[in-house]
């Protein structure tokens, strides 16, 4: 864990390593990850072995509490999950889809629900029919305000041409409408999708990405559809100013879309692909991008970026060589970038920051607020 407010040297807390049933280390690598509604964090899947470039997926599942910062067994899925998605629904349960399997690496077809209550695994049964095969790796999942989960169109390393759409859990078996996109979505591999605010308008962005071969170019298409349609369909928004996959974006408090790092293809051994150090801002408000900072360390595949509770944007890890900062420590990992750079926006430099002056300080998950309560009035003029 790390605590950004806190002095170097006092900021990093490495809880206990978590074990699984075979006595070998719990290996969260290539799994999945999502919330409880308790503020939990639930980790299901990642590598059980690396099978001759095939890698297997692990059936184990384990629960992080951010309160005693200790690792916590959760019962197994039914079968192993290597790349998976996990999504936190409406009802506080987690669905989980796609990942390779634990037997031969074959992808999983079966959706899988975690009931936080019970602790238990159960099955849903997946849509069948023409317009829908498997849901890929990674898929980019967004929870609908009516409880229907959209699939953008978004994954990883995934050349099947499974179409975007709206999945309703509700009905048995689940079923599949087709929203229509202008980008084949075997093109976007590693692109970035977003939820954009005001979450109530349910908008979502898919920006980026490319094939999932080492050669051919990034697209910088981004496109926008509006979940609240009849019968929704992605249409065009402004491109990105500079095609990229293996991208980050990250919502801002202005309601702008941050956007950082990636490539203009994939990396390939021996191979440089060309980085993006250049970041760019959406604003939905009028359809267009604008440069930001250059940022001085790659962020290829293995990447983040996530928002700090003061507005900036932190951006840390990822790979491949030559790129990597070589850092000691055993075994020694020269593909494994160690350096964090931290982001400051726009907003941060346009005179005082507006401070809350009153707000409620504990939520629960699904509860509905009575008149007034909790709302919070602002300081000083908002950024």
């Amino acid at each position: 864990m790390w605590d950004p407010s806190k002095p170097n040297g006092q900021n990093f807390i490495h809880p206990p390593t978590i074990k699984r049933g075979d006595g070998k280390p719990f290996d969260f690598f290539c799994g999945g990850d999502t919330f409880l509604p308790d503020g939990r964090l639930l980790s299901a899947g990642g590598n059980l072995a690396y099978n001759n470039g095939n890698n297997l997926g692990q059936r184990e599942v384990a629960i992080f509490n951010p309160l005693t910062e200790q690792w916590a067994h959760a019962q197994p899925m039914h079968h192993g999950r290597w790349y998976p998605q996990l999504l936190t629904l409406a009802d506080g349960r987690i669905l989980t889809v796609s990942g390779k399997n634990d037997t031969d690496g074959a992808t999983n077809p079966e959706f899988e629900v975690f009931d936080p209550l019970d602790g238990t695994w159960g099955h849903l049964h997946p849509p069948h029919g023409a317009n829908f095969d498997e849901l890929p790796f990674y898929a980019h999942l967004f929870l609908m305000a009516d409880g229907r989960v959209f699939f953008s169109g978004g994954r990883m390393d995934y050349d099947e041409p499974q179409d975007a759409g709206i999945l309703d859990l509700r009905q048995v078996p689940v079923t599949f409408q087709v929203v229509p996109a202008l980008q084949d979505t075997r093109l976007r591999n590693q692109s970035a999708s977003v939820l954009l605010p005001p979450a109530q308008d349910e908008r979502v962005m898919i920006i980026g990405g490319g094939p999932p071969d080492d050669f051919t170019s990034a697209t910088g298409l981004s496109e926008l559809v509006d979940l609240k349609q009849l019968h929704p369909a992605f249409v065009l928004a402004m491109p990105l100013s500079l095609p990229r996959m293996h991208l980050n974006a990250v919502l801002l408090p202005d309601r702008t879309v941050f956007v950082s790092g990636g490539a203009i293809r994939h990396e390939k051994e021996q191979v440089r692909p060309v980085a993006r150090l250049q970041s760019e801002l959406y604003d939905p408000r009028t359809d267009s991008w604008k440069p930001g900072a250059v940022a001085s360390v790659v962020r290829l595949y293995h990447s983040v970026a996530l928002l700090l509770p003061d507005g900036r944007v932190v951006t840390t890890c990822g790979n491949p060589p030559p790129y990597g900062h070589q850092v000691a420590r055993q075994p020694p990992q020269a593909n494994e970038e160690m350096q964090i750079e931290v982001y400051s926006p726009p907003y941060l430099f346009r005179g005082p920051r507006p401070t809350i002056g009153h707000v409620q300080t504990e939520w629960h998950y699904g509860a509905h607020g009575k008149p007034n309560a909790g709302k919070a009035h602002v300081d000083g003029k908002s950024p």
